[in-house]
């Protein structure tokens, strides 16, 4: 007996192991973000849960799922898309009304910001400057949360 016959196929497989490990990530999420650390903390926090999340389930595997936009997954991204927008929304505009974000700023622009580090995550002109991927992810988060100062403020 086979664990496979259980399912359809291994994508399927895959979608319900993705399925568990993003509702996972999202309960972490929300239990960062509702905590009474200070913004740049939760962001720490973030970061951090972000680079488990990518050991967890590999770089390769995340990149697969990425790239395949027409495939099984879709529906799930889509759907983790829309919830993530929100609930980032949500906590910039907590978080800009407690001034810890520039008040002066528009949220749909940190949103489209974020959006656009998402995208140079697929650039393979900026891939090849790194060994390896998670580096690259944490630099772009790092990058887009903290700029290119050093977050201790030393130069």
């Amino acid at each position: 007996m086979t664990f496979y016959r259980y399912f359809k196929n291994k994508e399927e497989v895959a979608k319900i192991v993705l399925k568990n490990i993003i509702d996972e990530s999202n309960k972490k999420f929300e239990s960062i973000m509702e905590s009474d650390n200070l913004f740049i903390n939760k962001i720490e926090n973030l970061i951090l849960l972000n680079e488990s999340f990518i050991d967890r389930i590999g770089i390769d595997f995340l990149n697969d799922i990425i790239s395949l936009k027409s495939n099984i997954f879709k529906s799930l991204i889509d759907k983790q898309s829309v919830y993530e927008e929100k609930k980032i929304e949500e906590y910039f505009k907590k978080a800009q009304k407690a001034g810890e974000l520039n008040k002066k700023t528009p949220i749909s622009f940190f949103i489209y910001m974020l959006k656009d580090v998402q995208e140079k995550l697929q650039d393979e002109k900026l891939k090849r400057l790194y060994n390896n991927e998670k580096d690259l992810m944490k630099d772009l988060t790092n990058y887009y949360f903290f700029g290119i100062a050093p977050k201790n403020k030393e130069v």
